[in-house]
């Protein structure tokens, strides 16, 4: 056998090798976590219309003031972007929507003349103790 053979040999063994570990990581369990209920993704919809319902709520970010229509735009775009693996409206809410993943930097709601905390309003509203 020649050394082009046995070259074009070790290529094919190679190949079938590549292609039996390919069909086991296929078929092996995903560690993956497990994609968010119908009910929680609805919860979470639910609460981001909720602010963007609210036309005397300003939403406090980093300093700037946003209204309530930006608000809802902007957790739109974070939710799928930075907050994919949540499982809950809850930790929606403490992962995603109560401070900066840039700064840390808790976001606010004034409504009125009254500023809280986003995440203490946001649990009130969706309906979860307050922490």
């Amino acid at each position: 056998m020649g050394q082009a053979e046995r070259h074009f040999k070790s290529l094919a063994f190679a190949l079938l090798l590549t292609a039996a570990a390919g069909s086991a990581v296929a078929q092996a369990p995903s560690t993956a976590p497990v994609a968010k209920s119908a009910a929680a993704r609805a919860q979470i919809e639910a609460l981001i219309t909720r602010i963007e319902a609210q036309q005397d709520l300003r939403f406090i970010r980093n300093g700037r003031s946003y209204s309530a229509a930006q608000a809802a735009e902007f957790l739109r775009r974070k939710w799928p972007a930075q907050c994919a693996t949540v499982q809950t409206v809850e930790q929606f809410i403490d992962q995603c929507a109560s401070q900066s993943s840039t700064t840390g930097k808790p976001y606010e709601i004034r409504q009125g003349n009254q500023t809280r905390t986003a995440g203490v309003v946001l649990r009130e509203w969706a309906g979860s103790s307050v922490r």
